[in-house]
């Protein structure tokens, strides 16, 4: 399959290796920023407010509060007007052979309309909506009340844990950088013997000064079947976790009941 050189990012970030080219697909300039900063302060390189949802749109999400789920439905409808479709088909065929990204200035890309677009986009160029899980995986913990909590509420979140996660920061931008998604595997904090949830990372901020790491994930699911941290394998290593492990952060590979 023709790979495609494309990926949503969150404008005003900073940029990322072999990025190319950042569009903006906001209805908003941003705020006090001379058009000649744009793409000096990492917003975006070419504004492309078509690609944005309406601005009626906007404002029926603010007076009605409509779910996700149905802004989703209506901003896929206003995807599929003449412009808006040939303007996707225009990045397609440039991401074909160049760098391609597209971006909004929301946090959490699992609540953002970027995330929708980066479907679109996947999809009118005949590719998954999902691209492929990175050969690597973070393995944590976390109460498995909180992330019942958290699924039934959006299925994202984010934690912060009082240790610089610097690797898995590294394997976060090489995943990127391949087109794929970096897996993020949750152990049960309360005996640290069950895997039971994962998710897909969207973001790791690392503040130096405390130091800590902020993490943020979406597409949070149960995992299917019985398993635990003894069948992970350990990058440093190559051998498998042993039992009564129970720091809160490992780097492991994928494994096979993800795939």
């Amino acid at each position: 399959m023709e790979k495609l050189h494309f990926r949503t990012v969150q404008l005003g970030s900073r940029r990322q290796p072999d990025e190319g080219l950042r569009i903006g697909a906001v209805c908003f300039l941003p705020r006090g920023v001379q058009k000649k900063d744009y793409s000096k302060r990492n917003f975006f390189d070419l504004w492309l407010p078509i690609l944005a949802p309406s601005r009626e749109l906007f404002s029926k999400v603010r007076v009605s509060g409509m779910s996700f789920e149905t802004f989703s439905k209506r901003y896929r409808h206003e995807l599929e007007k003449t412009d808006a479709r040939q303007v996707i088909q225009l990045i397609v065929e440039m991401a074909r052979t160049i760098p391609v990204s597209v971006g909004c200035y929301c946090q959490h890309e699992a609540r953002c309309h970027r995330s929708i677009l980066g479907e679109v986009i996947r999809d009118a160029a005949g590719l998954t909506s999902l691209p492929p899980l990175a050969e690597t995986t973070i393995y944590t913990i976390l109460h498995p009340d909180t992330l019942l909590s958290l699924l039934n509420d959006g299925a994202f979140g984010e934690y912060e844990e009082m240790k610089s996660w610097t690797s898995g920061l590294e394997l976060f931008h090489q995943a990127k950088s391949q087109g794929k998604r970096l897996p993020i595997l949750f152990g049960n904090a309360t005996d640290c013997s069950k895997l039971i949830f994962w998710a897909q990372l969207d973001d790791i901020l690392i503040d130096s000064d405390k130091p800590s790491t902020t993490y943020r994930f979406s597409r949070l699911q149960r995992i299917q079947g019985k398993h635990s941290p003894q069948e992970l394998t350990l990058l440093s290593t190559g051998e498998q976790i042993a039992e009564g492990f129970i720091r809160p952060y490992a780097l492991v590979r994928t494994p096979g009941f993800l795939r």
